[in-house]
């Protein structure tokens, strides 16, 4: 944990790493781009896909060499992301989305995904939305640590602004909107921005108060990363919250200052609010591997995506039926299967999902989803049958296996086959706690993975790891129920620890064993 402060501490640092142009593609609906680090699809023109594809490595490199980390290092997992023209698109993944919303974030036992409005090149439209979300999910898989809430939103704000331009980056730039909010508007108290946890994150609050909470975040952030001086107190201070420290008193020794002469220095620092920038001659290039998607990808590729995130049972069964009416387009497509298939196992003709799923199978037996659907759905109809719930999980474990041995990697296989042995009475076994860590580990944004973990590591008695497991989600201003639940498993990992402590001699309490 306190290296991950450190490395906090100690960015904008080095030059970048760029990247450029690469293969080409034929005119298509749909295409697919892969870089290093990230798989785009868009339906938009093949120019804007590579743009925001370079603009996106140049950003990673940023965050890499920022945080003193190899800019070519490839990551075990890229992250998917979905271009899409305009807010009836993004209604497709995600039908709660207003006119206003430029995109949606995504982690969650289905699938790690960003779905962003593309517009065009420096709009600001869904790159801000990108860079932002970037950030929480690159510092989560990197950095995982107890941050305050404001430095969590504010530190997102502060790269997530950046300008990327062929011959200059610039880091430090004043989001839009921010500025004018702290300038115009009344201030929250300083000591509701220090608190540790997010002051808005229950019903998120009212829109002003949110507003503010995320521009003084982003003009605190900026203020203390912008010299040397306060950089090295942010190290120090991320150490004394991480001891457990009061956050006001905390804040107030690293700024230097008591809190209502640091509302006034921060006031003055809003009129200069300094950028970074990076100026480079050329865009060096970089592989963008760009393919062409199967015409089945116009009518179902969103609808795949929305599927991995939930679909509310009201909503089920107009749902299914889209779902099956479009995949009939398409007979033997895999796209089509699989969505179909997913959708049938979920919430429809259970039976029928499987007997798509028996079909792709024999058509390639190492078709790593559909092996994994499979499993999964021994798992869903053991979460419908309580009473068969230990047979039927145990019916995933072999799929599971065949899955994991095509890719070892993939976050998913390792969390249920964790699932499929918790019906047993040895739950955690070493060999299903440390898969369970390592799905943890290839996916740290998964709240329902983490609170599972520490759920496992509480069992086995290893309190202080579960609560420094649980912290940065009990942090998370944007956790909800989750978070809440974090913090409820955090007090009781403490009473267990206290109660252990009660039990045994001082000399031996239990410890991380």
């Amino acid at each position: 944990m306190f290296p991950a402060f450190r490395a906090l501490a100690a960015v904008v640092a080095g030059l970048l790493v760029a990247t450029g142009w690469g293969a080409t593609a034929a005119e298509a609906k749909w295409l697919r781009a892969e870089t290093a680090h990230f798989v785009l699809y868009s339906d938009g023109p093949e120019s804007n896909l590579r743009n925001f594809a370079a603009d996106l490595e140049d950003f990673d490199s940023l965050l890499r060499m920022a945080h003193g980390m190899d800019p070519s290092a490839t990551p075990p997992r890229k992250l998917d992301i979905y271009l899409v023209g305009g807010s009836r698109d993004l209604k497709r993944t995600w039908p709660g989305a207003t006119e206003y919303v430029a995109g949606v974030y995504r982690a969650n036992l289905g699938d790690i995904y960003a779905v962003a409005i593309r517009g065009e090149r420096g709009s600001g439209n869904g790159q801000r939305f990108l860079f932002h979300e970037y950030v929480h999910h690159f510092m989560m898989q990197h950095f995982a640590a107890a941050y305050p809430a404001w430095l969590v939103e504010g530190y997102a704000e502060y790269f997530g602004a950046t300008r990327v331009e062929d011959t200059l980056i610039e880091v430090g730039v004043a989001p839009q909107g921010r500025a004018a909010n702290l300038a115009n508007n009344a201030w929250l108290p300083l000591s509701t921005i220090a608190a540790i946890a997010p002051p808005t994150r229950a019903g998120n609050g009212p829109d002003r108060a949110r507003g503010m909470y995320y521009a003084q975040s982003w003009l605190l952030t900026h203020y203390m990363l912008s010299d040397p001086v306060r950089k090295a107190r942010l190290g120090d201070y991320l150490l004394a919250i991480g001891r457990g420290e009061d956050p006001v008193k905390a804040l107030e020794t690293a700024l230097g200052m008591d809190l209502v002469s640091a509302e006034k220095a921060l006031k003055q620092y809003l009129r200069a609010t300094p950028g970074i920038r990076y100026k480079r001659a050329a865009r060096p290039p970089a592989d963008i591997v760009v393919t062409v998607l199967p015409p089945s990808a116009d009518d179902l590729l969103l609808e795949a995506q929305r599927l991995k995130s939930g679909v509310p049972a009201g909503e089920r069964p107009a749902f299914l039926a889209e779902i099956r009416e479009r995949a009939a387009r398409f007979p033997g497509d895999r796209l089509a299967d699989l969505t179909l298939a997913r959708a049938e196992i979920t919430f429809g003709d259970r039976p029928a999902g499987e007997a798509i799923l028996t079909r792709r199978i024999a058509t390639d037996a190492r078709d790593v989803d559909a092996l994994w659907l499979m499993a999964l759905s021994r798992i869903f109809a053991g979460d419908a049958d309580r009473t068969r719930r230990a047979a039927l999980y145990a019916e995933a474990s072999p799929w599971l296996g065949k899955a994991f041995a095509v890719d070892q990697n993939r976050y998913q296989i390792l969390y249920n086959y964790a699932q499929s042995r918790s019906m047993t009475a040895d739950y955690p076994t070493d060999n299903t706690l440390t898969v369970l860590l390592k799905a943890h580990e290839l996916a740290p944004q998964v709240a329902p993975i983490r609170l599972s973990a520490a759920r496992a590591l509480m069992k086995r008695g290893r309190f202080p790891q579960a609560i420094a497991l649980l912290t940065p989600l009990a942090n998370n201003p944007h956790g909800g129920s989750l978070a809440e639940a974090a913090e409820r498993l955090i007090a009781q990992a403490r009473a267990g620890q206290l109660a252990e402590a009660a039990a045994e001699p001082a000399e031996d309490a239990p410890g991380d064993r």
